[in-house]
């Protein structure tokens, strides 16, 4: 199985997430990938590696904890807690706490993001798929 990054449905993030459970050298290699990606601050390094490793689109379709609108939680998920390693072993300054509040920032944005990708893009279809990313238009990328 190939994995293409950045991850953009429900179904590859499942693979990935069963990948990272079952195969140590593929989670190794991951946070090998994610620590090369770099940033100058705590919160630039979060959100680059949230970049990396999932589209606007997918992050729109999530909440931090998975609470609210049921949508998924990306704290749940097994990249929260390599983004938190990774992140911690590259800064002395990177503390789980301030970490989380990163993550909770870029997915508390995702959706803005994504409507401003639509916007940028003018496409029409792109349009009609973000509507299409709610549980309620039958969209399986968005449900848990």
């Amino acid at each position: 199985m190939h994995v293409y990054f950045p991850i953009d449905t429900e179904d590859a993030l499942l693979s990935i997430e069963v990948k990272l459970v079952n195969d140590d050298d593929f989670k190794k290699q991951l946070m090998y990938e994610l620590s090369k990606i770099g940033g100058e601050s705590v919160k630039q390094k979060t959100f680059n590696a949230l970049k990396f490793l999932i589209t606007n689109k997918l992050a729109s379709c999530m909440t931090y904890a998975g609470i609210k609108k049921n949508k998924r939680g990306f704290k749940t998920l097994q990249l929260h807690n390599i983004v938190i390693d990774v992140i911690r072993n590259s800064s002395e300054k990177a503390t789980n706490h301030k970490v989380i509040k990163e993550i909770h920032n870029w997915i508390r944005r995702a959706s803005e993001r994504y409507r401003n990708e639509l916007t940028r893009h003018n496409d029409k279809d792109l349009e009609v798929m973000m509507t299409e990313c709610s549980p309620e238009h039958g969209d399986e990328s968005c449900s848990d």
